[in-house]
């Protein structure tokens, strides 16, 4: 074994080289243009060091803009301590906001899916299924209804609508397909979330119930959100 000396070249991505040498575990050369940092792996049983180039920025830590203060750190993993608050208060402006999840009730087949979405708990809505939410205000004046879902296609070559249905009124029917490569499509990519909306020009007073239907299948409901402000910019539903 130490006298087969096989050299193996592996392109680690420009101007990055690496070659190893079989015959020993320190029997390696790294050729390269600039390097900053080199991971080692070493298979002992074959006596083979692979030697990786440039650790890429995506298996480093986050850089951030601001860094905690010790004080600052120490209350965030002060979990234990019952009297430190473990979440970070939010000026809802008057929102009314919810999870899929937090439904008043669902129809059969209707089912949580964890780790996907915003709230982290998305719901499945089965073709024909639906989901009813109470939602309660303490004044009359127009709003907004906005429903998140997950940006999914249909893979049927069929559509992804779904109904919206406020007090009992007249349903609102939407759709989900949006056009590939669209940019409609790449902003639900990259927000990871498909919003519509629905217009309550003279909402009253009191209890409302909302009830979400999949017209087709694939419809996965992740959040909604009551405003009473129709103008307001925003990016994450405040949750």
């Amino acid at each position: 074994m130490e006298n087969l000396r096989k050299t193996i070249l592996f392109p680690c991505g420009y101007p990055h080289y690496l070659v190893c040498q079989r015959g020993g575990v320190n029997n390696c050369q790294v050729i390269h243009g600039v390097i900053q940092r080199l991971s080692t792996v070493i298979l002992s049983d074959f006596g083979i060091t692979l030697m990786i180039g440039k650790l890429r920025p995506v298996f480093g830590s986050p850089v951030l803009p601001l860094q905690l203060s010790d004080s600052e750190v120490e209350q965030w993993l002060a979990y234990n301590d019952p009297n430190v608050s473990r979440t970070h208060p939010v000026d809802l402006d008057g929102a009314i906001v919810r999870n899929a999840y937090d439904w008043q009730s669902a129809s059969e087949g209707v089912h949580t899916v964890q780790m996907l979405g915003h709230s982290m708990n998305t719901v499945t809505i089965p073709q024909g299924g639906s989901v009813k939410y109470a939602i309660s205000t303490s004044c009359d004046s127009s709003a907004v209804l906005r429903v998140a879902l997950i940006p999914t296609q249909p893979n049927d070559d069929g559509d992804l609508r779904f109904s919206v249905c406020v007090d009992g009124a007249e349903p609102q029917v939407f759709s989900l397909k949006e056009p590939f490569r669209s940019n409609q499509w790449k902003q639900n990519v990259l927000r990871q979330q498909t919003v519509r909306t629905v217009q309550l020009p003279n909402l009253k007073v009191g209890q409302h119930i909302i009830v979400i239907k999949a017209i087709d299948p694939h419809i996965i409901l992740d959040q909604l959100m009551l405003d009473f402000n129709n103008q307001r910019d925003f990016y994450l539903f405040p949750l």
